[in-house]
């Protein structure tokens, strides 16, 4: 219990000394040369890098500053594992694998769930952009305003972070394909291609969104009448091992103190 609240202070630590040197650099007017310089260090990192980087710490690119709190927030940690070194300080160098171990355990399971999320959220999102199209708008503008009207949560925001990308010059192809590498979900994925496609050879995306979407409704559904036919069986361990024991004592109990005490 002790090693956990070390971990966990060591953690509110690094975010509040992060919190304080961006706060000293806009008080001192060096903000946009620290973020000038974060973004130059955190564009050196490799594209694979950073796609792993997301994964590991479920870091969310669409916010705000977000190069200058991942490069300071590194650069906290390397400091003080500096020191570590330095002074020989042992149990903080261990402190600093364990908080590292843990904000990664953390955003992985964050990540994962945020996966889960954007494939039940994809087949409404699907409609919607379907009924955009069919409008008349073109799929650019039609992701966007999909992207702002709707409040479907993490792909809405991801959509609306690739629309931030093609503004900035970036090809619709090739924001898609990142987006589809960086979440590894198979019906994004498909959508992506779909999308990439469409845009490509210029055909109507209308049919083939609806379409997805319908199936990929069926998938979900059949995977959750899968899961509900797994549920008995994963409950027979707890009943074998809880339930029934405690049955069998409370039946089988006062015959054998009853035979115990020469009764019968």
């Amino acid at each position: 219990m002790q090693l956990i609240v070390i971990v966990v202070c060591l953690f509110l630590l690094c975010c509040l000394t992060s919190a304080l040197l961006i706060w000293l650099m806009r008080r001192l007017r060096l903000g946009q040369w620290w973020e000038s310089v974060c973004d130059t260090l955190y564009q050196k990192i490799p594209v694979r890098t950073r796609v792993m980087l997301r994964r590991w710490f479920d870091l969310e690119q669409q916010a705000d500053n977000f190069q200058v709190r991942v490069v300071t927030f590194a650069c906290v940690i390397a400091l003080l594992a500096l020191v570590s070194l330095v002074l020989q300080l042992s149990w903080l160098m261990m402190m600093l694998t364990l908080l590292t171990a843990f904000i990664i355990q953390r955003g992985q399971r964050q990540f994962r769930s945020k996966q889960a999320r954007i494939y039940r959220e994809l087949p409404d999102f699907s409609d919607l952009l379907a009924m955009m199209l069919a409008s008349g708008l073109p799929l650019i503008p039609a992701l966007d305003r999909v992207s702002k009207a709707s409040s479907m949560g993490y792909l809405a925001n991801e959509i609306s972070y690739v629309g931030q990308q093609i503004r900035r010059g970036r090809d619709l192809t090739s924001a898609f394909t990142g987006l589809a590498d960086l979440y590894r979900v198979n019906a994004l994925s498909e959508w992506c291609k779909l999308l990439n496609r469409g845009y490509q050879q210029g055909n109507s995306l209308t049919e083939a969104l609806l379409f997805f979407s319908e199936q990929l409704r069926d998938e979900q559904l059949n995977l959750a009448e899968k899961k509900a036919q797994e549920a008995p069986v994963k409950l027979l361990l707890p009943l074998l091992s809880c339930f029934f024991p405690v049955n069998f004592l409370v039946i089988l109990g006062p015959i054998f103190i009853q035979l115990y005490q020469g009764g019968y």
